[in-house]
């Protein structure tokens, strides 16, 4: 978070515009580790956005951007599928897995509620800027921090079989490095259109109060982002408004990964591995309005 304020402290000193966006936003969140357990639901969000969509170095043709997503989600109560028998149990006298004891999936009610926030910039090259109209074509880095919380789980024979914490945080974190596009089209008497397309590769791991280790994760991400823009010219000339939609998302490969949770009544064991496939997936939709200035 202090990296992210410097950034953007750093950005205000030497841009030309800024702008500030609030919008009604959806944030989804898939994960699972096959054969143990899987959630997937979408939280109701309220984002705040710090923008800069395109902003040349003086009068060249080569510009900077960048975009910073704060978001936040109320507690919201959904299902988390559960694996009612360990997938890979080790039991005594036999001594390997059972692999065949894997039970039924049963519905677990938890409270869920979401924060975080996601931050892109980068430099581009101007193919094509005549009149207030652009396409320009740059690389793109940045990260992402969302934090899942999960509270209450409310069945507690899972509390006590899995030892899970009835309070638990999942908190990722990513990097990213690709390419991105954008793009204004001036329709005249202060109206234009704007878009902008992002494609990265994203790496970062996964922390969680259930996991003894932190867990690797690669994937992909891509966002698009279009509205119309409105300037202000006769009486408070720079003073610009803008209404549009952002769609963000980030796929993670699946990964054979190797999870460690206690289980206390395996007596000597002590421990349940779990060596199965683990997926992510993630989706950040947002309707927003938008006030800014050009200096």
């Amino acid at each position: 978070m202090k990296k992210s304020t410097l950034f953007l402290l750093v950005s205000l000193s030497v841009a030309n515009a800024l702008e500030v966006r609030y919008g009604k936003s959806q944030f989804g969140w898939e994960m699972g580790i096959d054969n143990l357990m899987h959630c997937d639901f979408d939280l109701d969000t309220s984002t705040l956005s710090f923008v800069n969509t395109h902003d040349n170095f003086g009068n060249s043709d080569f510009y900077f951007f960048y975009d910073m997503d704060f978001y936040k989600s109320d507690t919201v109560d959904e299902m988390t599928s559960m694996l009612s028998t360990p997938l890979t149990t080790s039991i005594p006298f036999y001594g390997t897995s059972i692999n065949d004891m894997a039970g039924e999936f049963v519905p677990v009610p938890s409270d869920y509620k979401i924060r975080g926030f996601d931050m892109n910039m980068g430099v581009g090259y101007d193919i094509y800027h005549a009149k207030g109209t652009y396409l320009g074509i740059g690389v793109n880095t940045g990260g992402s921090m969302p934090v899942m919380k999960m509270e209450n789980l409310k069945l507690q024979d899972f509390v006590d079989f899995y030892n899970l914490l009835e309070d638990t945080e999942t908190k990722i974190y990513t990097y990213k490095i690709g390419m991105s596009l954008q793009g204004n089209i001036d329709l005249g008497h202060g109206f234009s259109v704007y878009g902008s397309g992002e494609y990265n590769y994203q790496t970062g791991h996964i922390d969680n109060d259930w996991f003894h280790s932190s867990i690797d994760i690669d994937g992909t991400s891509w966002m698009v982002d279009m509205g119309v823009r409105y300037t202000l010219q006769k009486y408070l000339e720079g003073l610009f408004l803008s209404a549009g939609y952002t769609y963000k998302n980030w796929s993670v490969d699946k990964e054979s990964v190797e999870v460690e949770m206690e289980v206390p009544q395996l007596g000597t064991m002590g421990m349940t591995m779990v060596n199965s496939m683990f997926d992510v997936d993630f989706h950040h939709e947002v309707y927003y309005f938008g006030v800014g200035y050009s200096f």
